[in-house]
């Protein structure tokens, strides 16, 4: 697993043209992310169902793997727990923004397991390290982790829904089983067709003195399609001058369907179902999880959590 390359010319080397769009926007996620009190209420959200569950079901290990960890929050948010983390990305700029949020936070990049060592010169006892951070420029899809295994792994803020095939579908829910340890948690969330029809043909803005940003969505239900078209101004660093960058990102609405047969596959099983939205949230019956029509998600967000299927 290649790994914790500090920020800058390495990462960079491994750009793919495919990741522009997040690169992009890591300038201004995180400040965004914060102006936008949907969003953070959200991830409030998120958050408090994962902590009920882990204090009802203590993790079986004290690591936590993040599929798509972006600018780095969710991985401080378990650092400040006592976990050791493990981020993976493929946006370069995005990584960037999480290995600087880390350090900044006072937490040290893991060094190879060879090379950790006690006050006393033995090797040292991973149960008794401080938590440390892995960062690692890969996609989820297809991720390489060695012998990582993690008792949280997760996979949260629409990411699943940003993956476009089935093979990539399967090969995240495949990189989430080969992370979890035996008794690991599987936390992921879905954006359904409410969702996507609200923002059909929708306008947006935001302006602040830190940036402006400017988006049109649009909705194909042919295709099970969400197509975002952004444009956002930076400063350049120049007094009064704005750098500016063009993007398009595209999420799938993925059927009911898609996603249990997905997990089937990657050995994995549905263990517990949440609505997430401006009510709150609330436990489902994993019966009533997918919505009121057939096989297509019809609600607006869901947060699932899996297990590894003991049949596999």
């Amino acid at each position: 697993m290649a790994a914790n390359t500090k920020a800058g010319a390495d990462w960079q080397e491994a750009y793919d043209w495919q990741n522009e769009a997040y690169d992009e926007l890591a300038l201004i996620y995180d400040r965004y992310q914060q102006q936008a009190g949907e969003a953070a209420e959200l991830t409030q959200q998120i958050l408090s169902v994962i902590a009920r569950q882990l204090k009802t079901r203590q993790p079986v290990c004290r690591q936590m793997a993040d599929l798509g960890c972006g600018t780095g929050r969710l991985l401080l948010t378990f650092l400040n727990q006592g976990f050791s983390v493990l981020g993976l990305d493929r946006s370069p700029g995005m990584l960037n923004e999480a290995w600087q949020l880390l350090e900044n936070a006072g937490y040290e990049a893991a060094l190879p397991a060879a090379t950790q060592r006690n006050p006393e010169g033995q090797p040292a006892d991973p149960a008794s390290a401080p938590p440390v951070f892995t960062l690692a420029l890969q996609d989820i899809s297809r991720a390489d982790t060695g012998s990582f295994k993690a008792g949280v792994v997760c996979c949260l803020l629409d990411t699943v829904n940003h993956l476009l095939t089935g093979r990539d579908l399967l090969g995240l829910f495949q990189s989430a089983a080969g992370l979890l340890a035996p008794g690991g948690q599987f936390f992921f969330d879905v954006v359904g067709l409410d969702h996507f029809r609200s923002l059909h043909q929708q306008q947006l803005f935001d302006i602040t003195e830190q940036y402006a940003i400017f988006w049109q969505t649009e909705y194909d239900d042919h295709q099970a399609l969400n197509t975002a078209d952004i444009t956002g101004f930076v400063p350049a660093g120049h007094a009064g001058l704005w750098q500016r960058f063009d993007v398009t990102v595209t999420e799938r609405c993925w059927s009911w369907t898609e996603l249990q047969t997905a997990l089937t596959r990657a050995g994995l099983k549905l263990d517990s179902c949440w609505t997430l939205g401006q009510n709150g949230t609330e436990q489902l019956p994993l019966s009533n999880a997918q919505g009121t029509n057939g096989s297509s998600p019809v609600f607006s967000r869901r947060l699932l959590s899996a297990v590894l299927n003991p049949a596999d």
